[in-house]
């Protein structure tokens, strides 16, 4: 899923290209990766949720 970091970051990294400013490119690079790591990182978070619900609720059910 693509967030907000993202495409602020593909914008900038554009605008850089179209006028030239490699620093604006680059700041929109970093930017773009960010949020994809963001993204990755919330993925992770989520994946390691379920799996403690998913042990709690054996044990539960194992009660």
């Amino acid at each position: 899923m693509v967030n907000k970091d993202e495409i602020k970051g593909k914008v900038e990294e554009t605008t850089g290209k179209l006028t030239g400013d490699d620093s604006k490119e680059l700041k929109g690079r970093v930017k773009k990766e960010f949020g994809k790591l963001k993204d990755e990182a919330e993925e992770k978070v989520d994946e390691v949720a379920g799996k403690i619900n998913k042990k709690f609720d054996k044990n539960k059910d194992d009660k």
